[in-house]
């Protein structure tokens, strides 16, 4: 089992004005020592900002060679456009460290799937990471020569780690606990938060990892291995460190691939690779992608000539007739109808089923025969269809241009939004359209992510998308096919009901409360077990909380529209940047901002407003003006929006509850008696 790193890539341009008439020695020198590193400076960028998590390795490249690198900290988003820089990339400064230009064959000696450098920001695989390392002189909190002696194979084998796991007590035992849980993580990798917040636990096993690897070193006769403090070093015995350090500066481990190995064997783990190498052999073995391709080629059929006569050319020219699905009982156009044949004529191509016609904005009624329209698109048919055919061309040209932002934006429901997109681009976008669906199969691959950057249905989408376009198992079939092997062999498990049904429907029944008094909770005398997966459960929560804020964000910008202020709209947006205390930006007709924190909760008491605030929150509330806050609750059904009353909540303090408290005192060692 070998561990593929990546990087990230920077294109950089000798047109900038800080780069013009330079050489690449001067750059380096300037811009990326003088700059980046001794003052600390950021890196500006001028459209889209590099897609990165903490602790990433980013790779600066320039004139067809590597130049530059340095581990990657946070991105900050401008809230206005500012020199024509949309923000800045902000580098851990002692990381930056330049090189002797690397050009693309000798990249790809550490990189072997790397093909060429393009104008666009990527990704790339890398297999020799040390070697990459060392090439670049990259050092982030170890030095390089550290880094390399700290993941120094101790115990080199599998069998020397069985006898190492048979030697262990087996009942409670902290470390084969936290061992089990980091090989269902991603690549069998973690930090000491993560493992401390999946035991339910404040800190980490920091002790049971040192005892742990004192008797390692005792029972093999290894040698003991000082760190720079010259303490020795344990955590490195079943670990290696992967040379990332995040803001609070808590290191990233992952299991030696020798002990997973041995981890696999002893207690009859399933590697998922392995697993769904085999699962998807035996599918082969039923249904050939052959044969499968024979069986939707009729669709396939339907699907280009749908694409051809209802181009993004054709759509804004498209009349009612043409449009609405509920004719086919009425004459035979209606069978032709872009509805009916998206719905019906490419079922294969994805099921789009299990919602009513209400779906499509427009359809025509069965029983009367007559057009029937939905509010969210205007106040009359013809504005309604006319908005709708509007809709689906900004979506068109949002998926041809990859553009998630405004993927995310659109004000089609995520049914005919994941058709639409995979029926136009059916290379680029994966024909799941259900985001408890997806949410389940993201699961079932074991993908993990980051839920503050993976905060979209699109985007999680994508993520599937990657997942297999990258997997050795899947890698050459086709999507479609790839789609049918997770619904054959996973039916089940993706049937499951998740917890918030997908995507909140944004057409929220307003609702004002009388504020009676300060709620008295009843004593809950149960208790969690120490099993209970509080990373999950998190993740759930913020994954409710993402839902609530994107059914918000067109909420604002569908009134906005309504009322005749389309500039606007494209205006709202939601904050990237947690430390200005509110979600989302919006505006009143009049162009006055509106600063919006959103409350979601999955619960739908009438009764009842539950949520938290942080403290930053409650200065936020006193301070500006311009603060609101809307709690969305009933989410599983009809979602339900109340606009708190701020002003209540600031006069009468017995409301807000202490729940947290900081504790900083300062102290000093006591002096040994």
């Amino acid at each position: 089992m070998t561990h593929i790193y990546v990087a990230r890539l920077i294109p950089m341009s000798t047109e900038e004005n800080d780069f013009k008439n330079k050489s690449i020695k001067e750059i380096q020198n300037e811009f990326f020592i003088k700059n980046l590193k001794e003052k600390g400076n950021n890196y500006k960028y001028r459209s889209k900002g590099l897609v990165a998590n903490d602790g990433d390795l980013v790779l600066f490249q320039m004139n067809n060679s590597i130049i530059a690198s340095g581990i990657f900290k946070n991105r900050i988003k401008y809230s206005i456009i500012t020199d024509s820089y949309h923000g800045e990339l902000e580098f851990y400064k002692d990381s930056i460290s330049v090189c002797n230009p690397i050009k693309p064959d000798e990249l790809k000696k550490y990189c072997k799937r790397f093909e060429r450098f393009t104008q666009m920001m990527q990704f790339i695989e890398i297999d020799d990471y040390d070697g990459l390392i060392k090439r670049l002189k990259v050092t982030d909190g170890y030095e390089l020569e550290d880094i390399l002696e700290v993941n120094k194979k101790r115990v080199k084998t599998k069998n020397d780690w069985l006898d190492i796991l048979n030697n262990e007590k087996q009942e409670d035992n902290v470390v084969i606990d936290v061992l089990l849980y980091m090989m269902n993580c991603k690549d069998h990798t973690s930090n000491g938060k993560n493992i401390a917040t999946a035991f339910g636990k404040t800190a980490i096993p920091n002790l049971d990892i040192v005892h742990f690897g004192q008797r390692i070193v005792e029972l093999k006769g290894i040698e003991e291995q000082s760190g720079s403090r010259g303490d020795n070093r344990y955590w490195n015995i079943p670990f290696t460190t992967v040379p990332s350090k995040n803001k609070k500066g808590i290191f990233t481990w992952r299991v030696r691939d020798e002990l997973a190995e041995a981890l696999i064997e002893k207690y009859n783990l399933v590697d998922n690779q392995i697993n769904m190498k085999k699962l998807f052999n035996e599918f082969q073995e039923k249904l050939s992608e052959k044969e499968y391709n024979d069986r939707i080629q009729d669709e396939l059929n339907v699907r280009d000539e749908f694409v051809h006569r209802f181009s993004i050319n054709n759509i804004m020219e498209m009349k009612l007739n043409n449009y609405v699905t509920g004719r086919s009982t009425i004459d035979d156009d209606g069978k032709n109808s872009f509805c009916y044949l998206l719905e019906s004529k490419m079922m294969n191509l994805g099921d789009m089923r299990g919602a009513t016609a209400e779906k499509f904005g427009v359809y025509c009624s069965k029983e009367t025969g007559e057009y029937v329209y939905t509010n969210r698109y205007g106040s009359n048919l013809e504005e309604a269809f006319n908005r709708i055919k509007e809709e689906i061309c900004k979506l068109l040209v949002a998926g041809n241009q990859d553009d998630y932002v405004q993927l995310n934006q659109s004000l089609l429901p995520p049914l005919l939004r994941g058709k639409i997109l995979s029926i136009y681009y059916p290379e680029k976008y994966i024909c799941i359209f259900k985001e408890e669906s997806v949410d389940k199969i993201l699961n079932i691959l074991n993908v993990n992510y980051d839920i503050n950057e993976i905060n979209t249905l699109e985007k999680k989408r994508k993520l599937i998308k990657e997942y297999k376009d990258n997997s050795d198992v899947f890698n050459k079939c086709s999507n479609y096919y790839f789609v049918e092997f997770l619904y054959s062999m996973f039916a089940n498990d993706i049937k499951e009901k998740h917890t918030v049904n997908g995507e909140i429907d944004y057409n929220f029944e307003l609702i004002d409360f009388n504020y009676i008094g300060n709620h008295i909770a009843k004593k809950n005398n149960t208790f969690r077990s120490r099993e209970t997966d509080y990373e999950r459960i998190n993740r759930n929560k913020k994954d409710v909380g993402n839902r609530g804020e994107n059914a918000v964000l067109k909420y604002e910008k569908n009134n906005l529209i309504k009322q005749g202020r389309s500039d606007l709209a494209e205006l709202v947006e939601i904050s990237e940047n947690d430390a200005i205390g509110y979600d989302i930006k919006s505006f009143k007709v009049d162009g006055t901002e509106k600063h919006i924190e959103v409350k979601t909760n999955s619960g739908n008491s009438n009764k009842l407003l539950d949520f938290y605030l942080t403290e930053n929150e409650l200065d936020k509330m006193e301070s500006d003006p311009y603060y609101y806050i809307y709690y969305l609750y009933s989410i599983k059904s009809k979602p339900k929006l109340h606009i708190v009353n701020k002003s209540i909540l600031l006069n009468k303090k017995e409301y807000l509850k202490p729940v947290l408290y900081k504790i900083e005192i300062d102290v000093e060692k006591k002096e040994s008696q």
